[in-house]
């Protein structure tokens, strides 16, 4: 199991409990993978893909996020979904966004 320290606390946790909150701030500063993943290289690469997503996301009259979600809970092998979440009211847009997707759009964003 990968760990790592929280901050400057001098406490390991979980990648996967490290990932819950963001709580590092507090203690020091977070390496927060967004910040290497999302590059503008990496962007380009899959802009594609992103615009499949947007483009089903405003067919189904969703957000790209709730699109997400509900592309994560159609996958028959995920038993859960546990996305991040910064205020109440994407607490609210997330649970709200537990059903799956229509088999067509899953089967034209997999085919991306």
């Amino acid at each position: 199991m990968n760990k790592r320290q929280l901050g400057s606390t001098g406490l390991e946790v979980t990648t996967v409990g490290f990932g819950g909150m963001t709580i590092g701030g507090a203690f020091g500063p977070v390496d927060d993978t967004r910040k290497r993943s999302l590059t503008p290289e990496n962007l380009r690469k899959f802009q594609g893909q992103l615009d499949a997503v947007k483009a089903a996301a405003v067919e189904l009259g969703v957000s790209p996020a709730e699109l997400a979600i509900r592309f994560c809970a159609s996958n028959p092998n995920v038993s859960c979904v546990i996305p991040r979440v910064r205020t109440v009211a994407q607490a609210e847009q997330n649970a709200a966004a537990a059903q799956p997707l229509p088999a067509d759009v899953m089967q034209q964003l997999l085919e991306r």
